[in-house]
């Protein structure tokens, strides 16, 4: 399968020529730009000893880095910059997939999802939705959006355009949006300092539906009636999601960062930080932007001296350097601005540059990963169901409690209520393969064929009782070896490869793609995957993946794409 690709850009063609006319002179352009970057490497740093951290912080004004780390939130805008270098600034999204999947080997979470798609033929932008329910509204988006409001000075449409190109590749919905409102915001930074009005120029970039919109305006009415710590509260309670990189709730708390700090730069770094959950993405965004409205000579001293002249990439960017002059990301991104205003025309005039061109980034070439489409991406499963039983540890009442008003019958308990009888074996995995067939008594089968990961269980019957569903998939190998089976579900589950248990569970939690991590043994050829799962008040949810295993540990690894599920012989019904 695979999906048509969006020319993203051809509508701001059209619209860039009404920016209004604007002069802009190189040396405040590369201030701006400067300004920028330098925030960005502050806030990331600064953030990341305490990523995924829930808990409120206490950090003070006089926060400073001691020196600037990597991280992938500058990283693949260093990519982006090669991207352009490489392919002009008319680029696509097929050009920016394929710079990806040349150079950067990230496996997690919504980056993993993505280039699981892009090895099976899906593009951009189905490429950001296919199979991507739980991080595809994450930071992953939002976090890459500086570059591209520095290459568009003055043009917050066509840098919100870029965004969404960029975006589309490993996200949908609101990431999108927030990569677009960021985007915006920082593209308007070379015309307006005002924090409110900058965001009101965001604003213009996004859908007024969406709930990134919905968010920025809560945000405003919350900082002005509650303190940073009221508006933080309001915004886990409104937009809060359980995962820590979810970009409605971190869009929220660099917003309180920002409007809070009053234009205090180590204020609005601490506030952010102390807001937690994805504190590098927050922090780096947020002062980023103060950066960009302070300009790089307004950033007080003591954190100018704390940033080095060069800044790191990590190892996982293949080809690149490791280090790099920050004067030199400065000024290719200004000598790319001027290439934007004149290829798209947006009406923004910038003076001579006070300095040439940098030489392109010295990437190095490696191969793109073949794309290999399975015959089968997603597993058919055969599903039977419901089993139960009675509460039998009931049955005898115990008058003494009040079970029951009447000697010798069972309690109350027990006439109102079934066990989902996750204790007891109903089937055994190999009564569940495909070429077997079962005599019915009181369950019923069906055969479902998945879209995505998650395992096709709307609408089974449950007869209003708890019970168990088994769910049986089966797939082919190309060799023997070792997997990450991974599995979310929302009740009790017990999993069988090839008739060996390999998870027995009985705790209840949310549907999650990371809840049990088992590294289990495949077989060449045909394998089979068995799940027993138990619903009682909830909803009935399941999540089966593979990921690869080559000795690291699983979220270090990529998603598995060289299985092929198979079909029964003859679906025995269709839902």
């Amino acid at each position: 399968m695979t999906s048509m690709p969006f020319d993203w850009l051809k509508s701001s063609v059209d619209g860039a020529s009404t920016e209004r006319r604007q002069a802009l002179d190189f040396t405040d352009y590369i201030d701006t730009v400067r300004g920028v970057w330098v925030g960005k490497f502050i806030g990331g740093t600064l953030g990341a000893p305490i990523e995924g951290v829930k808990e409120r912080h206490q950090f003070d004004v006089g926060i400073a880095p001691a020196g600037i780390a990597e991280n992938d939130d500058t990283d693949l805008q260093l990519l982006w910059l090669h991207a352009i270098e490489e392919h002009g600034v008319k680029l696509s999204a097929e050009n920016l997939m394929q710079e990806w999947r040349e150079h950067v080997r990230a496996p997690w979470n919504e980056y993993g999802v993505a280039a699981a798609n892009w090895e099976c033929g899906i593009r951009p932008p189905e490429s950001g939705r296919l199979n991507n329910w739980f991080w595809g509204e994450c930071m992953g988006g939002p976090i890459r959006s500086e570059i591209w409001g520095l290459i568009c000075p003055g043009a917050p449409r066509l840098a919100a355009r870029y965004a969404a190109m960029d975006g589309s590749l490993d996200h949908a919905g609101e990431a999108i949006e927030a990569e677009k409102f960021l985007a915006g915001l920082e593209a308007a930074l070379f015309f307006e300092k005002d924090l409110a009005a900058l965001i009101e120029i965001g604003l213009q970039q996004v859908d007024p539906a969406s709930r990134i919109a919905s968010l920025v305006r809560d945000v405003q009415v919350w900082t002005r009636t509650l303190d940073w710590s009221g508006a933080r509260e309001r915004v886990r309670a409104v937009y809060g999601h359980p995962d820590m990189t979810h970009s409605l709730q971190n869009v929220g708390f660099t917003l309180i960062g920002l409007l809070c700090g009053g234009g205090d730069f180590g204020r609005t770094l601490a506030l952010t930080l102390n807001c937690g959950y994805d504190a590098d993405c927050t922090a780096g965004t947020a002062a980023a932007i103060l950066g960009g409205i302070l300009g790089y000579e307004g950033i007080p001293a003591r954190f100018r001296d704390a940033v080095p002249g060069e800044y790191r990439v990590s190892d996982w960017m293949l080809g690149f350097p490791r280090t790099g002059r920050l004067t030199d990301l400065s000024l290719a991104c200004c000598h790319l601005g001027r290439d934007v205003a004149e290829a798209w025309q947006t009406g923004v005039e910038i003076s001579a540059p006070t300095a040439p061109r940098p030489g392109a980034l010295p990437v190095s070439r490696f191969g793109v990963p073949a794309v290999r489409v399975p015959g089968q991406r997603f597993p058919s499963w055969r599903i039977v169901g419901p089993c139960w039983r009675a509460w039998d540890e009931r049955r005898s009442a115990d008058l003494a409690a009040g079970e029951h008003g009447i000697s010798g019958l069972p309690s109350v308990q027990y006439f109102t209520h079934d066990q989902s009888g996750f204790d007891r074996e109903f089937l055994s995995p190999r009564q569940l393969a495909f070429d077997q067939m079962l005599a019915l008594r009181e369950q019923e089968q069906v055969v479902r064929h998945a879209t995505s990961d998650l395992v096709p269980l709307d609408g089974l019957v449950v007869r209003g009782r708890p019970g168990c569903h088994y769910a049986a998939a089966e797939f082919d190998a190309p060799a023997e070896g070792r997997a990450w089976l991974m599995i979310g579900a929302t009740g009790p589950v017990e999993a069988w490869l090839n008739e060996q248990s390999v998870l027995h569970s009985e705790t209840y939690q949310p549907l999650t793609p990371t809840t049990f991590p088992i590294l289990v043994s495949v077989q060449p050829g045909r394998n089979q995957l068995v799940l027993k799962l138990a619903c009682t008040s909830q909803p009935l949810g399941a999540y089966v993946a593979f990921k690869r295993y080559d000795g690291a540990h699983w979220h270090q690894s990529f998603y598995e794409t060289r299985f092929d599920w198979r079909r029964p012989l003859s679906d025995i019904a269709h839902s």
